[in-house]
């Protein structure tokens, strides 16, 4: 089953995603916005499109909708909540439904936070968890913000709860390239994390070559403050040595950081 990632040179730096059966060549996109990349990427490889997602209700994630809507043969899939606002849609997902593709199960799991209605795609073979499609509840060393809809508290039990599960080797698909930011929020609050220095040097090597660096939840854990709530160092920067604040008060406490950073 392939699993294409595409940088949309958005404003906001979206990536678009396509998943596609070998044998059938049905796909779906997933967040869509640059058409042209979408329909380059069908003629390629003679896709069908089975239908569209939209992990969340937001305009740089359901941008190209109109335009590919029509080609979509189950039309537009996305939240119960976001079915009035989302631009064509016609099917709302069921928290932990599942589609077959291709020999992998795809899972539509609600993870609110950044919205009220944002879902994750998870990539499932057997018992073995292959990725997370994320869209704005979970970036590479960092998480979505909460001021278009969101809530903090909802985020924090999402990354608790759900994302905590997730083994190392996951491979993570976000929708925005915010590695750069978030790398450089990381070290003003762990310093003396090397790791940090030595991806933001990884990652504009690949950039420069017009590549994107691929992360797992292994090194995410290693790297987001957002996943490391109990760490000394950046407890004691946050002027908390003790640990007599919660984990969600340390997460929220950061989602505040991070907004004016």
């Amino acid at each position: 089953m392939p699993l294409i990632q595409q940088f949309t040179n958005s404003p906001l730096r979206n990536f678009q995603y396509i998943i596609w059966d070998k044998i059938t060549h049905q796909a779906i996109c997933i967040d869509p916005y640059d058409i042209n990349l979408i329909n380059s990427t069908f003629d390629k490889f003679d896709l069908s499109l089975r239908a569209i997602f939209n992990t969340h209700e937001h305009k740089d994630h359901t941008h190209g909708n109109e335009s590919l809507s029509p080609k979509a043969k189950e039309g537009v899939w996305t939240h119960p909540l976001a079915m009035k606002i989302v631009p064509g849609a016609s099917r709302p997902i069921l928290d932990q439904e599942r589609i077959h593709f291709d020999g992998i199960d795809l899972e539509f799991i609600y993870t609110p936070g950044h919205t009220q209605s944002s879902i994750t795609l998870v990539g499932r073979k057997d018992k073995d968890i292959l990725f997370i499609i994320t869209g704005d509840t979970l970036f590479n060393a960092g998480v979505g913000n909460c001021y278009r809809g969101g809530d903090p508290s909802s985020l924090y039990e999402t990354i608790a709860k759900i994302y905590k599960l997730f083994p190392d080797s996951t491979s993570v698909y976000p929708g925005h390239d915010y590695w750069e930011n978030n790398l450089k929020f990381t070290k003003s609050l762990l310093p003396r994390n090397q790791l940090v220095d030595d991806i933001l040097g990884e990652y504009k090597v690949l950039l420069g070559k017009g590549e994107y660096l691929q992360s797992s939840l292994g090194l995410e854990r290693r790297l987001s403050t957002f996943l490391q709530l109990n760490n000394t160092e950046l407890r004691k920067n946050l002027n908390d040595p003790n640990l007599r604040k919660t984990e969600k008060e340390i997460f929220i406490e950061l989602r505040k950081l991070r907004d004016s950073f």
